[in-house]
């Protein structure tokens, strides 16, 4: 799975805001030392955890959580933001926009309660990572991350 730019640093600003990757598991994406060339997979054989680098099969012992940078999902973030609350995802694609003048092609937007927030992005997955964000910081948001 290819990771843009985009999304690699909205991960590490996520994870700067707390988002803590508790347990690896078969099937999560990381970032390997903060690399962005070095973004690897988990797969399990038996009880061993394994990666793929550089078509080599590595064993990952040493995989410490909090050293890595967790690169979640669509199905993981939309977990993540049900468990702190939201409900009602929207997601839509806004053919025929231009990315440099509104943020991105794709808007995703989320309710809890009353309160109701959206981002936009290049790709949906870049859209929730900045929703996620916004849930980790709250009233401390970067409207920043939104030009990113």
């Amino acid at each position: 799975m290819k990771f843009t730019d985009k999304e690699i640093m909205l991960a590490k600003r996520m994870k700067e805001a707390g988002l803590v990757w508790s347990s690896p598991q078969p099937g999560n994406w990381f970032l390997l030392g903060g690399d962005p060339s070095l973004v690897k997979f988990i797969r399990i054989t038996n009880h061993y955890w394994y990666i793929s680098a550089h078509r080599k099969i590595c064993e990952v012992w040493w995989l410490d959580s909090g050293r890595q940078v967790w690169l979640p999902l669509w199905h993981q973030c939309r977990e993540m933001l049900e468990e702190a609350g939201w409900r009602h995802f929207h997601l839509t694609h806004n053919i025929g926009c231009r990315f440099e003048d509104d943020g991105g092609a794709i808007s995703v937007s989320v309710e809890r309660g009353s309160e109701s927030v959206g981002a936009r992005g290049e790709t949906d997955l870049e859209a929730i990572y900045k929703l996620i964000y916004y849930d980790l910081v709250g009233d401390k948001y970067d409207s920043s991350v939104e030009g990113m």
